[in-house]
């Protein structure tokens, strides 16, 4: 069974996610209502609610499922590194890519290898996190996996190669919101911390401050 925390009840906005959300989720299985993002959606409260029996239930609803199993498998790798177990978060975001490839999601599966190298470089694993983002960079990837490298390269303590990916999203990217105002600033601000300069990286996000509460994402349909 999935292990899940319970969410921080000081957390406003969890709390009224988790509230909102189940109400909407109730509604639409009253109405018989179905779908991959609904699914994911109560994998989401259950782990809010530290319901780990909830958790694997959805899991376990998309297994087998092409290009649904692979995003709980990479949710669950998240719910794992949550409380503290790396090492098995590292199997199921292996897991994820792997069912990602399989079900023709290349740049779904960079996508879940990048946020791996992210994880581990929040952990303090800078090797790790290194090889992860190579094995991200190997597979077709866009803007959003490119940002992420950089920005877990950055964390990793690799700012030459973090400053060179930022560099090229700047130069490709120059009239885009989310690169310029929310990416950039990241990347940057870590670099600036990496390079021991503290009011560097608060300066550099400062840009990043109005959109501070949105999240550029991708969903599951």
């Amino acid at each position: 069974m999935l292990v899940a925390p319970v969410a921080n009840p000081a957390d406003k906005q969890a709390k009224q996610f988790s509230t909102h959300g189940q109400a909407i989720l109730d509604q639409a299985r009253a109405r018989h209502i179905d779908s991959p993002l609904l699914h994911g959606t109560a994998y989401q409260l259950a782990f809010l609610k530290g319901d780990g029996a909830a958790m694997a239930r959805e899991q376990a609803w998309g297994a087998g499922k092409p290009g649904i199993e692979d995003y709980f498998l990479y949710a669950a790798s998240d719910a794992t590194a949550y409380v503290g177990q790396i090492a098995k978060a590292g199997d199921l975001s292996a897991r994820a890519v792997a069912s990602a490839q399989h079900a023709g999601e290349k740049e779904t599966a960079a996508a879940y290898a990048a946020e791996a190298a992210l994880r581990l470089a929040l952990f303090g694993d800078e090797s790790g996190a290194r090889s992860q983002a190579a094995a991200a960079e190997q597979l077709p990837n866009g803007r959003d996996v490119q940002a992420v490298n950089a920005l877990a390269l950055a964390l990793a303590g690799d700012a030459p190669a973090a400053t060179k990916l930022a560099d090229d999203l700047d130069k490709r990217f120059p009239q885009d919101t989310i690169v310029q105002a929310i990416h950039l600033p990241q990347i940057r601000a870590a670099i600036a911390l990496d390079m021991k300069d503290p009011t560097k990286a608060i300066a550099a996000l400062q840009s990043a401050a109005p959109y501070e509460l949105g999240c550029p994402s991708q969903t599951i349909a």
